[in-house]
Parts: structure tokens; sequence; C-alpha cells
């Protein structure tokens, strides 16, 4: 029984000392640098009583040390704060000792300074306010020094309000007369010098001073209402002549632009409207100091149009004998062979756009230089309307279009979207002519996958494979058409295939009304082949191999 006394006394040592440790700890964190006065005290003899009627044990000696180390930290906590207090409170007297050596300067300032200095005295003595306790030994000194400072200097501002209240009715007089000179003169229309005369008079008014605060108030908007009527009334004056200026400055701007933008259009556009705006610039009347400027401004276009004009002519001249020369270079590269019209069709157009869109030459060479033009694009357009339908470039495009389609539709039947998103962005990409024979089988395979049957895929399956009958169908007129030609594998994979085959045209031109024939009935075979629709991935490859290879055992035969 006495053991388990000693060992509840133990027990409740222990809580206290534990519990004092919290506290103080509870209030170095919520940086509370004071306890109620004595609190810390109260504490330690607490603890110290209750260590005296209890065995030290391990634990306790261990709770006792960190309960010592607790109460020394606070203690220190405690010192800083004291010490930051009397660090503040002696930079608190240094910036009131500051302020009353500022107090002391504003006292040397001049009388008429005083108005101004009143209204910082007010500032100063708030900032004094908001300024924190000094120490004590030096608080009645500090405040002392600083209201007998104030005093000096607001006995001066007093004094001087005194006395400009004794001038009042001296100034009331004098603001009369103003008024009264400046009634006589309100009527005026003589603007520039008796605007002077205002001048002059509200200068006075400024530098007389003030009177009494209703007096002046009265005074003021009798002087301001003469003021008002002289100008308002130039005011309207000139308005109405800069008006006029104006617009007259504004007709000539607009007539300058015109004259400008003329110039962008063709020649003989450009000379049936020069008349008009000479006359019109005539007749707009005066611009004021600006019609000088704005007349040269005028010409300047005139002049700069006629000597452009005459340096544009020689320049056109050397673009068109140049565009003859990449003309004849083109016909050239025709006739020799070397070619075929697919092959410079971009080039000859981009040639004809460039002498469409350059002006016109020196009078004296234009009718030759034009006349060998001429007879050059008559050369091309000729040799470009015997270009067979089918070229290189027109098999190239169509393979690699039919090739995104054929795809998709295997990409439909995994249901891969990612797959799918690339055929169709592939698809968006693609720019030629020959997307109008595939457009109408991507559009279906587009509305299969947005409905995702199975149904829909197969029926989609079957139209590809129809597809592929028809066009192995019309191989097979075309192998017709080169009875005899040898059969054989190809050589080279696809790629080399087409560009051989299709680097020479699928009909080659012949003079004679059978090869002609012969070449119309080819070129109407591979439109509908074309337009046949699409075939299954598995067999496109070998499908344009056989087209291929018809066409070019007809190519031998001729």
């Amino acid at each position: 029984m006495g053991k388990m006394t000693e060992k509840n006394k133990n027990s409740n040592a222990l809580e206290i000392i534990t519990k004092a440790c919290a506290e103080i700890t509870k209030c170095l964190e919520e940086n509370k640098q004071e306890l109620p006065k004595g609190h810390i005290e109260d504490l330690k003899k607490n603890v110290a009583k209750t260590l005296d009627a209890t065995t030290q044990t391990p634990n306790i000696k261990k709770q006792l040390a960190e309960f010592e180390a607790l109460c020394k930290k606070y203690t220190t906590q405690v010192h800083c704060l004291y010490e930051i207090r009397d660090l503040a409170r002696w930079e608190h007297y240094t910036l009131k000792m500051d302020i009353c050596k500022q107090v002391k300067k504003l006292n040397e300032c001049e009388d008429k300074d005083l108005p101004r200095i009143a209204r910082e005295l007010k500032l100063i003595r708030l900032h004094w306010k908001d300024i924190g306790s000094v120490p004590h030994e030096k608080n009645e000194d500090i405040w002392n020094e600083f209201c007998e400072e104030c005093n000096k200097l607001q006995n001066r501002i007093s004094e001087y309000y005194n006395g400009m209240e004794k001038n009042r009715e001296n100034i009331a007089v004098e603001k009369i007369k103003i008024c009264e000179e400046a009634e006589k003169i309100q009527s005026s229309t003589e603007w520039e010098s008796d605007a002077k005369k205002f001048k002059d008079l509200q200068k006075r008014w400024r530098e007389v001073g003030f009177t009494a605060p209703d007096q002046e108030k009265k005074l003021y908007l009798r002087f301001r209402e003469a003021c008002d009527v002289f100008f308002n009334t130039r005011k309207e004056h000139y308005h109405h002549a800069k008006c006029e200026k104006e617009n007259v400055n504004s007709a000539k701007f607009q007539l300058c632009e015109e004259a400008k933008a003329i110039f962008n259009l063709s020649y003989s556009d450009a000379h049936q409207l020069i008349p008009d705006l000479w006359k019109r610039w005539k007749t707009a009347g005066s611009a004021g100091k600006h019609d000088r400027e704005l007349y040269e401004r005028f010409r300047t276009y005139f002049d700069n149009y006629y000597e452009g004009l005459r340096k544009q002519r020689n320049e056109n001249l050397k673009i068109k004998k140049k565009i003859c020369n990449d003309l004849e270079t083109l016909n050239d590269s025709l006739e020799s062979g070397e070619k075929q019209f697919d092959d410079i069709k971009s080039k000859y157009l981009e040639v004809k756009k460039h002498w469409d869109s350059t002006g016109a030459m020196p009078r004296a060479e234009e009718q030759t230089v034009t006349e060998i033009h001429s007879v050059l694009i008559k050369k091309l357009d000729l040799l470009g309307s015997k270009s067979e339908y089918d070229s290189k470039a027109v098999l190239k495009r169509s393979f690699e279009l039919e090739q995104i389609v054929s795809a998709a539709l295997n990409s439909l039947d995994s249901k891969k979207l990612d797959e799918w998103e690339k055929y169709r962005s592939e698809w968006e990409v693609a720019e030629s002519a020959e997307k109008i024979y595939f457009r109408d089988s991507f559009e279906a395979l587009s509305t299969a996958f947005e409905d995702g049957s199975v149904e829909h895929y197969e029926q989609l399956l079957n139209t590809f494979n129809d597809n592929l009958k028809k066009r192995e169908e019309i191989c097979k007129e075309l192998e017709n058409l080169g009875i005899n030609a040898e059969e054989g594998e190809a050589k080279a994979d696809l790629a080399q295939e087409l560009t051989m085959a299709i680097a020479q045209n699928f009909a080659s031109g012949s003079s004679s009304k059978n090869s002609e024939q012969k070449t119309e009935q080819i070129n109407k075979i591979a439109k509908r082949w074309l337009k046949a629709g699409s075939v299954p991935l598995k067999d496109l490859s070998k499908l344009y191999k056989r087209f291929e290879q018809a066409i070019g055992n007809i190519k031998n035969i001729e």
C-alpha cells in the first residue's frame, strides 16, 4: 500500500512538471513574450514544492531538466524583448530630435512662406503623434523642446494672418478697380491687343492677394464674368475662321490622297481623271499657312508619277524581254523532247501571269516585243493542247490518294481510332484535283466509322471488291487493245515502275489519224478506270501494276 502511495506521488509530480513544460512551450510557440506577471515564478515554486514531496526518479529528473531548459529559454526571450523595446524607444527619440530640428529650421522662413509653413506644421504634429514612446528619462525634455519650437512658429503664423486681415480692405479696393477695367474692354474686337490686357489684369489679380472670403468670392465671379465674355467671343471668332481654313485644308488633303491613289490605276484611267483633279484644286480656295505645303505635295505626286512612268516603262521592257526568253526556253525543252508539257505547265502559267501583271513598255519597242510574245504563247498553247490526259503526276497522285482510302478501310475493320485519325488527316491535307475520283469512297468510310456497325463495314468491303472487278475489266479492255503484247512480271518495285511508266505518257502522240483515235480511246478508258472507285489495299499495288503494263504494251505496239 505504501509503495502505491509513493508511486502516485511520483506520477502526480511528473504530471505537474509536464503541464508546466507544456504551458511554457505553448507560450514560446505562440510568440507570447510574457506570461501574466509572476506566473513563471509560480510555476517554478509549484514544481519545487512538488519535488520536495517526492523521490526524483529518472523520469522526473528528465522532465525537470526539460522544465529548467524551457524556463531559461523563456527568460532569454523576454530579455531580448526588453532590449528591442529599449532600442526602439531610443530610435523614436532620435526621430523626434530630428523633428525638433525640422521645426526650428522652418522658423527661419520668410513671412511670405508662412501659409505653406502652416500646412507643413500641421503634418509635422500628426507625424509626432504617430511615433512611439521614447526612454522615460528623455520624454519630458524632448516634449518641452518640441512644444517650444512649435509655439514660436505658431506665433509667427498667427501674427502673419492678423496682419493680412488689416490689408484685406485695401486688397478689395484694388480688385474692384481690376473688375472695372476688365468690364470696359470685355466687348472689344481687338483680339490680340486686348487679350494681352486681360492677361495683365489676371496677373495683377493673382499678385494683389486675398480679401475676406465672402467678398473675395463675389469679386472673383465679377472679374471672371468679364474675362469669359471677351475670351468666349474671341474663341468663337477664331473657331469660325479655323473651321473655314480646316475645310479647305481637308479638301486639299483629300485631293492629295486622290492624286496618290489615281496613279495606282492604269495609264488610261489615270489620265482621264487628272484634269478634273487640277480643276477642283484651283476652285478649293486657300488653306492658310498650310496652302503652300499642300500644293507642293499635290504637285509632287504628278511629277513622281510621270518620272516613275518613264522609268517603269524601260524596266517593263527589260522584264518582258526576259519573259520572252523564258518562253523560248520552255518551248525548246518541249520541241526537243527533253520535257513534257505537264513538267513545265506550272512554270508556263507563272510566266504568263508575270507578263499580264507587268505594265506598259516604251511605244517604240512595244509592238515588236508583243508580237514575239504572242507567237511563243501560241506555240506553247498548241503543244499543251496536244498533251495526253494521263501523265506521271496524275497517276502518282491518284495512287497516293487511293492508298489513303484503302488503308482507311482496313483501320475501320480493326477499329483503331488513332489509325483512322491518321488517314483522315492525310486525306484532309492532300491537295490535288484527283480527289474527286475517291471523295465518295472516303465520305462513305467516314459515315461508316461514325455508325460503328459491322454491317456497314461489310457493305463497304463488298463495294470495294465490286470496284476491283470493274477496274480489272477496264484493264482487260486496255490489254485487248495491245494484242500480242508481251506479258511479264515487273522487274522493279511499284514506286520505281510508276516513275518509269508515267515518265512517258500513257499514250504517245502520233501524227497518224489511227494513232490519234487510239490515244483518245485510251484516255477515255483511263478516266473510267479512275472513276470506277477504290479497291481493297491488298489488291491496289497489283492493280496499278497491271494497268501500267497494259499501257506499256500499247506503246510498244505503236
